[in-house]
């Protein structure tokens, strides 16, 4: 039973490496794509919240939820819109959704062989995985 406990330790610890890599993946790009020749006068913030919205790069997120009796993943994966460059764009939002799959993956092998190696007289808590990110910065002026 301390085997199984420590297995979710590692998942848990395994879910927040994969949160922080897809939080640095997904800012790294944005600083780029936001990036601008400084001016003699920075914008006041009434002027940063009159830009059109389409002048910006939005990140959003796709929610992907599954339950077994094995595995229960929350995941919010992150979904950047907007940038000048869409096959980078593209691009970028197939590796952080492959990072995420990825991650998913492992622990649901991982908790396929705690379920097969179980005594069937053992009660078996699910797995849990869950992606979830913050934006800090969305590297407008404001910010």
């Amino acid at each position: 039973m301390n085997n199984h406990r420590s297995k979710r330790i590692a998942t848990t610890i395994s879910a927040a490496v994969l949160s922080a890599a897809l939080i640095l993946t997904a800012s790294t790009p944005m600083t780029f794509a936001a990036a601008t020749a400084p001016s003699a006068q920075e914008p006041s913030v009434a002027q940063v919240a009159d830009k059109q919205a389409s002048d910006r790069v939005h990140l959003t997120s796709k929610n992907v939820t599954k339950s077994n009796a094995q595995l229960k993943t929350d995941l919010d994966v992150p979904v950047i819109s907007g940038m000048k460059d869409t096959s980078y764009q593209n691009a970028l939002n197939a590796n952080i959704a492959a990072r995420a799959n990825a991650a998913v993956d492992a622990i649901a092998k991982q908790a396929a062989e705690a379920y097969a190696s179980r005594d069937s007289s053992d009660v078996f808590w699910p797995f849990e995985a869950a992606v979830k990110f913050e934006l800090i910065s969305d590297g407008s002026a404001a910010n």
